[in-house]
């Protein structure tokens, strides 16, 4: 199904609400190759092996006290004391507080009820801070941010005209 979004298309929406589903530019959540493609190769940059080579150090200096600690105890839920906890603190610390706004993507794909509503609410705070011509300023030149806002100022990927 991953392989074949001509039979089954995420950008006819995913979402099991109609707002969700509206046809929107700039997502990777509901877009089909070749735009997904385009967006996807945008995001993914800084994830690649060369690129977290930059930050090997950010990490172990995260995971080296954190390994201590649980080796220490003896007993420890390697899922919730260390693979929930790494990525977290290294992903917070790579792309900043946006984990609100990743969880909020999730929730207004479901129903629009209170939570989709809160959701809703968050996801308009995540459109006015892309949209803000002074966020840019805010990160690091050669930042992932930084990349994404150049990527869509050649016109490799579109942005979201919807909010």
């Amino acid at each position: 199904m991953l392989r074949d979004h001509q039979t089954f298309s995420s950008a006819a929406g995913i979402g099991a609400n109609d707002l969700i589903n509206l046809p929107s530019i700039g997502n990777t959540l509901t877009s089909d190759p070749p735009e997904h493609t385009k967006m996807r190769g945008v995001i993914r940059a800084p994830l690649t092996a060369v690129a977290l080579k930059d930050v090997a150090g950010r990490i172990e200096a995260e995971a080296e006290p954190l390994v201590e600690r649980l080796v220490a105890q003896r007993h420890f839920d390697a899922t919730e004391n260390c693979a929930r906890h790494l990525p977290v603190a290294i992903a917070s610390d790579l792309v900043g507080n946006m984990l609100p706004w990743a969880a909020a993507t999730f929730d207004a794909l479901g129903a629009m009820n209170v939570r989709g509503q809160v959701a809703l609410t968050h996801l308009r705070e995540l459109h006015a801070y892309c949209r803000d011509a002074q966020t840019i300023a805010r990160h690091k030149p050669d930042g992932w941010a930084a990349a994404i806002w150049k990527a869509a100022e050649r016109g490799e990927i579109q942005t979201s005209v919807q909010s």
